[in-house]
């Protein structure tokens, strides 16, 4: 007897071939050819069940707008050892430093996990953290007063990027400043809009963002306009950002 699985049009099929009519005989069972395609199809069988009720899950996630924790940390596996201190625990210091900001002020900051790349000496003393400006942008400073006796470096200091789900994406203010410049295109010559500077941290407009040439610089800037921000946005309750064109 041969014995073959396929699938076809999303399901799965077991053929048996039975050339003497011969049963399988199994720790004194009698197993027929049925039973016994049955049971190799079993472990398929659980790995599409599996897999749909994942798809299934995802589906429903997405519909109902459910944000999906990641199943693995990114900074896990970068701790604390011996000569280096953890991403982990510098990530860690500065998510605590926004939290009691945080309580507060009423703002939702978060941390932006550091790069992988960066490497620094381990600590011997309690890191400390506090507001600092790195690449334009409001940063948190996680600082390293004193490292251990084997370190190279005596000290380090490693901003922390932040963010908050509160914030106007600065690609939001780009594509309504291109949308606008489009449409003001000049026959004769195209024109993009670029993006707003590094350090624009403005809060959600809760109404459609308003476009306009930049008083005495038209036709090099524009200026995107938020009239009214979301409701747990903190004041001021407006905002106006300029955009170059090139």
């Amino acid at each position: 007897m041969t014995l073959g699985m396929w699938t076809h049009g999303g399901s799965v099929s077991c053929q048996v071939r039975e050339s003497h009519r011969r049963r399988f005989h199994t720790s004194g069972s009698t197993v027929g050819g049925a039973e016994r395609c049955a049971l190799r199809l079993l472990p398929v069988l659980l790995r599409l069940n599996s897999a749909i009720g994942l798809l299934l899950f995802a589906g429903f996630a997405f519909a109902n707008d459910v944000a999906v924790e990641p199943l693995v940390d990114p900074l896990a596996k970068y701790r604390n050892n011996e000569l280096n201190h953890g991403l982990y625990e510098i990530r860690a210091e500065a998510k605590d430093f926004l939290d009691r900001q945080n309580a507060r002020e009423g703002t939702d900051w978060r941390p932006i996990d550091p790069d992988i790349r960066i490497m620094v000496d381990r600590c011997a003393i309690p890191l400390r953290s506090e507001w600092t400006i790195f690449e334009s942008r409001t940063s948190v400073l996680v600082s390293c007063g004193r490292t251990v006796a084997a370190a190279s470096q005596r000290r380090w200091d490693l901003p922390v990027s932040i963010g908050s789900d509160r914030l106007q994406r600065n690609f939001d203010i780009h594509e309504a400043a291109q949308a606008f410049v489009r449409s003001e295109a000049n026959r004769d010559r195209a024109q993009d809009a670029g993006y707003p500077s590094a350090s624009t941290m403005v809060y959600k407009c809760a109404v459609p963002l308003k476009v306009e040439w930049r008083k005495n610089d038209i036709g090099r800037s524009v200026d995107v306009i938020c009239t009214r921000t979301i409701d747990s946005a903190p004041q001021p309750r407006a905002w106006r950002v300029q955009v170059p064109i090139t």
